[in-house]
């Protein structure tokens, strides 16, 4: 299996809503968390430091966390996951 896949709902400060589609591969699962975070609260937690890092930023339908890592070069330092500091 690849990975993971989730459907994340995000709502805007002007209350606009988007879906979007976003995979997480294990290889980045470890990277970022050490494998102490499970996957769902990984990818929400990036998925908040991406909106945090450009509250405007157009997002695609679907997109992957290796993606997020490119468009937010510090996203390790960012996350707050239980246990990572």
């Amino acid at each position: 299996m690849y990975g993971w896949a989730y459907e994340v709902r995000i709502t805007r400060r002007d209350g606009g809503e988007s879906l979007h589609a976003v995979t997480l591969t294990w290889s980045d699962q470890d990277d970022l968390s050490g494998g102490s975070a499970s996957p769902s609260t990984l990818v929400e937690a990036v998925v908040g430091a991406l909106i945090e890092s450009d509250p405007d930023r157009a997002l695609p339908e679907r997109f992957d966390v290796s993606t997020v890592r490119r468009w937010v070069p510090d996203l390790a330092e960012r996350l707050r996951l239980p246990g990572l500091g």
